[in-house]
């Protein structure tokens, strides 16, 4: 995705309409390349111009297109570094936003440099920055940094790194989850998620999450969407570091893949893919069929049936089967007794190993008021599903020490629930993995915990977590191997 951030420049009446041509060439280009609808409201640009220089003593600046009620750590550093990484100078305001102008002292490190840059940015990941000569009668006049729209912008390249990181979307659990592939990230970094409206670009969003880059480069993150969010249609995901690096995208809020199988997690040879299973025949009140596909062999499964909207997590028990050799069968569940009069009924099957599907169907009855009024629910979807309080569990990597041990912290759990930890090689989320441990949720919500690394995964850079309850309830994440 890119984007394009105006800087001042004031050439002669010919240049300057040459240079409107252009920009405005590659500004068509970067809107319908990056992710900015035809007819979409798009998020205001905040830029600020060069208005006076004191050399070596102080910059005066003009803003343009400032959200309001935003601090913003004013920045400044050696040409071409756009001020990312740059000394602290001040915090300023935005007040009621869009133009206001504001001085700032040069630094002593920098008030020999006869180029500098100035950046603006706030916390909540609203930016901008400038250059100036440090002598009065060139401010602003010479030729900028190349104006050619990138996908986002770098800081200044810090241990051998250079480019432009970004992130192109891999598939989406509808009101769920996002799935990201990176290009070219940092490494060492850690980047806040934020995900908003289409045509914000993400900035000022609701934080979804946080993401470690370990080595950099390329990596996959499954990120879930915010509550607030999980009705729109279109949704702007953004990731920025502390460090000024960044990237956004977009995307259709709407199930791409029936999820990311669980891979070699599995541990079970010849097995890939996602179990799911339809809906054959319903007898109201009595007993569903289904049809099954693509499951795993010789798994015990327990059938679960709730309340519409669960995904049958924590519903009543109806059921336990063997898979058998797997793949494709065709069985038959009674429905019990306290949902034999519910218009719809959420049903799950669920294997220790982790292994699940989902589905929904209809069962006559009553429709009870305000129930969504939805079509259907995606079965087998490899991500965190809601809990039936509407909250999602999940945790986040605390602290760890290499080969011996990982400290996270929750969010969202569930109360009274016993969960089994496992770890497994990255990719697999922990599916089939390693038993570490059981941990009871106690009150739930947020709670820390402490786990020992198995032996068989030592010496493993990257290694995947998963906790998950008997009654359906799961959250997992991964962690870099090395002592932080």
């Amino acid at each position: 995705m890119s984007f394009f951030h105006q800087l001042a420049y004031r050439p002669g009446r010919l240049a300057r309409r040459s240079l409107q041509a252009v920009l405005a060439a590659v500004l068509l280009i970067t809107l319908l390349a990056g992710g900015v609808l035809p007819g979409e409201a798009a998020a205001a640009t905040p830029t600020i111009a060069i208005v006076e220089v004191e050399p070596g003593e102080t910059v005066t600046i003009r803003t343009a297109g400032f959200p309001a009620n935003q601090d913003f750590t004013v920045l400044m550093g050696k040409f071409g570094t756009r001020g990312v990484g740059g000394i602290a100078v001040a915090t300023v305001n935005s007040g009621s936003g869009g133009t206001f102008e504001a001085t700032f002292d040069i630094p002593d490190e920098l008030r020999n440099e006869g180029q500098i840059h100035i950046r603006l940015e706030s916390a909540a990941g609203y930016f901008a920055y400038n250059w100036f000569y440090n002598q009065p009668a060139q401010t602003g006049t010479s030729t900028p940094p190349p104006a050619t729209p990138p996908a986002s912008t770098p800081a200044p390249g810090t241990g051998g790194y250079r480019g432009i990181p970004t992130f192109k979307i891999q598939s989406v659990v509808a009101g769920e989850s996002v799935t990201v592939l990176t290009n070219n990230f940092p490494p060492d970094q850690t980047f806040t998620v934020r995900m908003g409206k289409i045509g914000t670009r993400g900035i000022g969003g609701v934080v979804a999450g946080t993401v470690s880059t370990g080595q950099g480069g390329a990596f996959e993150a499954e990120i879930l969407i915010p509550e607030s969010l999980r009705n729109e249609n279109q949704i702007a995901i953004r990731m920025d570091s502390q460090n000024g690096y960044f990237a956004y995208n977009w995307f259709y809020n709407r199930t791409t893949t029936a999820g990311t199988p669980p891979p070699a997690a599995t541990r079970i040879p010849g097995y890939s893919g996602i179990p799911t299973f339809r809906i054959a025949s319903v007898e109201n009140g009595v007993r569903v069929t289904i049809v099954a596909s693509n499951f795993p062999p010789d798994q015990t499964f327990t059938v679960r049936m709730g309340e519409y909207g669960t995904r049958g997590i924590g519903g009543t028990a109806v059921a336990e089967f063997n898979s058998g050799q797997g793949g494709a069968f065709e069985a038959t569940f009674d429905i019990p007794s306290a949902l034999r009069n519910r218009y719809r009924i959420a049903i799950r099957l669920d294997s220790p190993q982790g292994f699940f599907a989902y589905n929904w169907f209809f069962n006559g009855g009553t429709e009870p008021p305000g129930a969504p009024a939805t079509t259907g629910t995606p079965s087998g979807v490899a991500s965190t599903p809601a809990p039936a309080a509407g909250t999602i569990p999940t945790f986040s990597i605390l602290r760890v020490t290499e080969d011996q041990s990982v400290t996270i912290v929750t969010r969202s759990f569930p109360a009274n629930q016993t969960f089994t930890v496992r770890m497994g090689k990255i990719g697999t989320r922990g599916v089939g993995g390693i038993v570490v441990g059981t941990v009871n949720s106690g009150q739930g919500g947020s709670f820390e915990a402490t786990f020992q690394i198995p032996a068989d995964l030592r010496g493993d850079r990257q290694i995947a977590i998963r906790l998950d309850s008997e009654a359906g309830y799961f959250a997992y994440n991964w962690f870099w191997n090395t002592t932080n």
